[in-house]
This record gives C-alpha cells, sequence and structure tokens, in this order.
C-alpha cells in the first residue's frame, strides 16, 4: 500500500504487508481497538513517533474497519520532558541528608517517603506508608504527646513551623530529629504536610558536652569564688586583730 512505502521505514514495511493481506483476507487485525506506536519515516528520511488505531465499525459482514495514524512527536518530546524532571527531582530528595516526606492531612497516612527514612531509622518505607500512625507511635513517650499537639495546634493555623523530638530507631536507639514542616493549603484548610526530618543526635551530644562543661567551669568558678572570699575575709580578720593590738 501506498502508506506502507511511503511513512514506514523499510525493516517495518513487510510486517505491515503481512497485516494488511490478514485483514483484506479475514477481516481480522491484531491491533483492533488499541493504540499502537510505530515509527514512521518522512519523505527526507528522517523517523518519528507515530500512534496507529484501529477499530471495527459497527457489525456489518464483510467488517469494515476504521482508524486513524497521527504524529505525536510532540507527546513523546513532553514525556522526556516530564521524564527528565522526575529524575532531577528523585536525585534531588535522594541527594539531601534526611528523610523528605509528605502526608495527607485527611487520612493521616504519608503519600512520599524518601529512601534515606531506612538508612536513618531502620524500618521500611512501607510501614511509614501502611501504618497511620506509625509516626507519633515511634516517638519517645516523653516527647510523643508535645510533639504531636505541637504539629496539630501549627497545621490547623496553617503555619509552617519546626520542631525536635526524640525517635525510636529499629535497632532501638534514640535519635534526635529535627522536623521542618511546610503546611500546604485548599480553601483555607489544610490539605497536605510536607517536611524533611534531619538527625541532630550529633548536634544535640555536643550541646550537651557543652552544657555539661558549662556546669562543670560554673561550678569551678563559684568554688573558686567562694575560695577568694573566705581568704579575703580571713585577711580582713586578720588585719583589725593587727589594728586592735597596736
Amino acid at each position: 500500500c501506498a502508506f506502507a512505502e511511503f511513512a514506514l521505514p523499510p525493516e517495518l514495511r513487510e510486517r505491515h504487508a503481512a497485516g494488511m493481506k490478514r485483514f483484506q483476507t479475514t477481516g481480522e487485525t491484531r491491533i483492533q481497538g488499541r493504540r499502537i506506536e510505530l515509527t514512521g519515516m518522512r519523505r527526507d528520511g528522517s523517523r518519528f513517533p507515530l500512534e496507529l488505531v484501529v477499530g471495527r465499525v459497527g457489525e456489518s459482514q464483510p467488517a469494515i474497519f476504521a482508524g486513524y495514524i497521527r504524529d505525536i512527536t510532540e507527546r513523546h518530546a513532553a514525556e522526556a520532558l516530564l521524564k527528565s524532571e522526575r529524575e532531577t527531582y528523585r536525585n534531588l530528595v535522594n541527594s539531601v541528608d534526611g528523610v523528605v516526606w509528605e502526608l495527607d492531612v485527611a487520612s493521616m497516612r504519608f503519600t512520599f517517603v524518601s529512601p534515606q527514612a531506612e538508612r536513618l531509622f531502620g524500618y521500611p518505607v512501607s510501614r511509614w506508608m501502611d501504618e497511620p500512625d506509625f509516626w507519633a507511635s515511634h516517638i519517645h513517650l516523653e516527647d510523643r504527646d508535645r510533639s504531636v499537639a505541637y504539629c496539630q495546634e501549627r497545621t490547623q493555623a496553617l503555619a509552617d513551623h519546626s520542631f525536635e523530638y526524640r525517635f525510636l530507631t529499629a535497632d532501638d536507639r534514640v535519635v534526635w530529629v529535627r522536623d521542618l514542616v511546610t503546611v500546604v493549603a485548599k480553601d483555607g484548610q489544610a490539605e497536605k504536610l510536607q517536611g524533611v526530618m534531619v538527625d541532630v543526635t550529633p548536634l544535640k551530644m555536643a550541646e550537651g558536652v557543652l552544657r555539661g562543661a558549662n556546669e562543670e567551669l560554673e561550678i569551678r568558678v563559684a568554688s573558686r569564688t567562694k575560695a577568694l572570699s573566705d581568704a579575703n575575709r580571713s585577711l580582713q580578720d586578720e588585719i583589725k586583730k593587727r589594728e586592735a593590738l597596736e
């Protein structure tokens, strides 16, 4: 057929001709009602993607089929761009040294949790996604009520927020987390939360060491101040005694 000679590359023409012959003989087509992609060839020899759709018209005998072919170059370009953007986003998320997450407020379920969650906390991502109370139930008991209440209050106020709490890992460690939360609203209601959980345990440990050092320094200063005050008082008493003797 003229279409095969003009629009299809040479390597596809034989298969197309066989399909057309079968259709003309039996009325059967393997692509009935389907969308299939082909490679077309322009007059200048350049290749481009085509979409072919064939369907039967009515129930008449012999069977009548109708179809169309369209150039889908722009769709392929858009799909390639979308794929590239998704890959860029995935690489960006995976480069963050923390857990990137998204949560649906209505169901209180995570809709996205980055792979770093398993590296930092030891739990598979599926548990975060499947268990509605997973996050709250793994916050350290001493921090749980405060953290949940604060997050709920800020969410209802449509206010972005950050807070720190201790999180229990799969191997029974305690990790200090700083959670940076963005509230996404629709029609004046919180629709979803997006955020990043960052492990700040080393910072907390450093703060503890610094706090201990400051406390020790304060004790030493107080002790030396008292010793100096006592020595000064003793000296003043000695001076008074000498003056009395004179």
